[in-house]
């Protein structure tokens, strides 16, 4: 029983259900927390507002500061930091780089201030004003901040000091914001700076491997840090993205375990022995090749890249920031909608975002209760985003209805792949053989129609009517296509009869999908299905995704031949049952022992009646038994000598004579190895 009172409720049942919604809690177990020193004011979320003398004072000192000390003081400070100085505390190393983020923010707004006056005292005409250098700030755009920085990012991050992350991040997205309106600069200097440093930062994947893994790692944090890691995944993957399509041979440097310490450890004796007991020269060379053992360049890939975003851990977080979406501003709501905008329709991940709260939240944000401000210049964006999210959702729900039960749970790799496609993901190693080749076995299975009788049959039989309508679709769509080109190869014979015939293009045979270009690959049945209609493969090598073509001797009636057997194969109806099933009449082809000539096969083989193979007129069914090494060398003493005396004796013989002996001998051998029983074929 739930009472709801107050003269709101007696409205409407709308708002009477949502008051009963309101008066419902839920008392969430807390995860201990950290014991903070409060005596250190180290909370950077907290607004601050100043009046009017504050601020005009606070701007003075910035912009004073900017010109005068923040080079030396921040170089100062960092070095003391690295050099661990008595003085520094800490705290210190949160401070120093919350403080650098935010005084280059200060430097960037100042510079648009400037613009602003600029184009504002010359009547809205641009006129071309000399740029200011952004040497200013270039002590903390050095090699070395970025070697602390991120050395500090990735000790909070394993660490789990929040706070520290917190200021890091902020710091690390005003730098990259800064880069970027460099490299926007007229100045040359600046353009190619900027140019230098993004091919640092960007050059080295354990950077891209940090930025994912603190965006998966949010869980109960505080909203400050969920904005700073979201504004960093944010500028990080647009200036990425910008900065591949600039440099299309772009290079990262790929760090993995190296295995040289795992062998050193698994053989120790052999280590000791290839050494003769020495030790290493230094440890130097020792690090050196291990940094060369662990270190690879590749090329980038930004789509690969983007797509470890594509993930539900990620997505919760932007679903935990949107979540905000009353107290947020247009460009964090823009910040959000980008992200989604990416994941929807850029990396084609949608069913990532069908999950009921997901859906009610984008939901509530437009049609309400307490709708998004439809005054701020996003409402319409993020109006249309989710107006086609809920319109895929709608149109996904009615081909795969298991997404009804789907919209209760977080999304698994397996179960997007399966909403997608709507089957599981085949996985194929690139070391797997093709299928074994398969034969008909029917003698009655003469010509082509039969043949396809009997392939088609199978393959309808293992519920794969699928492959064969590909099939059908490739050849009808290849008839169309040949019998164009015949149509204006006969126009223009006709306008030049001397010109020289050109043979027939060959015509790619295109899979539709990962599903048949596997079956390509491993289903046997579907591959002399393949052969029988006359397609052939490109290349010496089988392997997974090989090409497969329409050859150029098969015309367009050729063609609608076999697609017309086809369908009247299709609409056969198969027996599973007894010797009418076709798959009994297929089977694996018989390559051989791989022992010669004096082993033959056992498949197509005549035993024949028990008459010791007298019945047999083509030849001996089996080998002859070797002869021993001793009969074999009496028989040779014995013909040696046979030899020497007809030699003296001998007349010469005409072609008559020795054709009539030469087919005696062979006639007498026929007969006596059609008797044999061979003890080698048998053993």
């Amino acid at each position: 029983m739930s009472t709801v009172s107050g003269q709101r409720s007696l409205r409407d049942d709308q708002q009477t259900y949502e008051k009963m919604d309101q008066s419902k809690k839920w008392n969430k177990p807390k995860p201990r927390r950290k014991q903070e020193d409060t005596t250190q004011n180290s909370n950077f979320n907290s607004p601050v507002h100043l009046n009017r003398e504050a601020t005009d004072n606070l701007r003075t000192f910035v912009e004073e500061f900017l010109d005068s000390g923040f080079n030396p003081l921040f170089t100062h400070v960092r070095k003391a930091i690295e050099r661990e100085a008595e003085r520094v505390l800490d705290i210190n190393t949160r401070q120093f780089f919350y403080t650098v983020g935010w005084f280059l923010e200060a430097e960037r707004v100042r510079r648009e201030r400037q613009t602003r006056q600029r184009t504002a005292r010359n009547g809205g005409k641009s006129k071309k004003i000399e740029p200011d250098s952004y040497g200013l700030v270039a002590g903390v755009l050095n090699q070395e901040t970025f070697i602390s920085l991120n050395r500090s990012m990735q000790s909070s991050l394993d660490n789990k000091d929040w706070e520290d992350l917190n200021a890091q991040m902020r710091c690390f997205t005003q730098i990259l914001l800064t880069v970027q309106e460099m490299a926007a600069s007229p100045l040359e200097d600046d353009q190619e700076i900027a140019e230098n440093i993004q091919n640092r930062i960007f050059y080295e994947e354990t950077t891209h491997d940090r930025i994912l893994a603190i965006v998966r790692g949010y869980k109960d944090q505080s909203f400050g840090y969920l904005d700073a890691s979201t504004e960093l995944a944010h500028v990080f993957l647009r200036m990425l993205e910008r900065y591949s399509k600039d440099n299309a041979d772009m290079q990262i440097r790929s760090r993995r375990k190296a295995k040289r310490k795992q062998n050193k450890a698994a053989n120790p004796e052999q280590q000791e022995g290839a050494d003769g007991g020495e030790e290493p020269d230094s440890e130097e060379e020792d690090e050196m090749e291990d940094a060369a053992q662990v270190s690879k360049e590749r090329n980038f890939d930004f789509k690969r890249f983007a797509a470890k975003f594509c993930n539900q851990a990620c997505v919760d977080t932007f679903v935990a920031f949107t979540g905000y979406y009353k107290e947020l501003s247009s460009e964090q709501l823009k910040r959000a909608h980008r992200y989604f905008y990416r994941i929807a329709f850029k990396q084609e991940m949608t069913v990532l975002l069908f999950r009921m709260d997901i859906v009610a939240l984008f939901h509530r944000m437009i049609k309400g209760p307490e709708p998004m401000d439809s005054s701020k210049s996003v409402f319409k964006e993020w109006e249309e985003l989710v107006r086609q999210i809920i319109r895929r959702l709608i149109k996904k729900i009615d081909q795969r209805p298991a997404l009804i039960t789907e919209l209760l749970f977080s999304k698994i790799n397996s179960t997007v792949y399966y909403l997608e496609y709507g089957h599981e993901k085949q996985t194929i190693s690139a070391s797997k053989r093709p299928a074994a080749e398969i034969v008909i076995t029917s003698t009655e299975a003469t010509t082509k129609e039969a043949q396809l009788q009997i392939v088609v049959g199978a393959l309808v039989l293992d519920g794969r009517a699928d492959l064969v309508k590909w099939v059908k679709d490739v050849l009808s769509s290849a008839a169309v296509e040949r019998e164009i080109w015949e149509i204006q190869e006969e126009s223009s014979r006709v306008e030049d009869p001397e010109m020289t015939s050109v043979p027939n293009p060959m015509i790619t045979v295109k899979s539709k999908d990962e599903f048949v270009q596997n079956a390509m690959f491993s289903n046997a049945r579907l591959r002399l299905l393949m052969k029988i209609v006359g397609f052939e493969r490109l290349g010496v090598e089988d392997v997974l995704g090989a090409a497969w073509i329409v050859p150029s001797p098969l015309k367009s009636e050729d063609l609608h031949e076999t697609i017309s057997e086809i369908g009247k194969a299709l609409q056969t109806p198969f027996s599973s049952e007894g010797d009418d099933d076709p798959r009994k009449r297929l089977q694996k082809k018989d390559r051989g022992s791989g022992r010669g000539d004096t082993l033959q096969g056992t498949l197509d083989v005549n035993f024949g009646s028990e008459s010791e193979g007298e019945d047999i007129p083509d030849g001996p069914l089996f080998p002859a038994n070797p002869r021993s090494k001793a009969s074999a060398l009496d028989d040779l003493k014995k013909k040696r000598k046979k030899k020497s005396k007809s030699n003296a004796e001998r007349e010469p013989l005409d072609d008559e004579t020795l054709e009539a002996r030469r087919d005696a001998r062979l006639t007498n051998s026929l007969s006596r190895q059609a008797k044999i029983k061979s003890d080698l074929f048998i053993h």
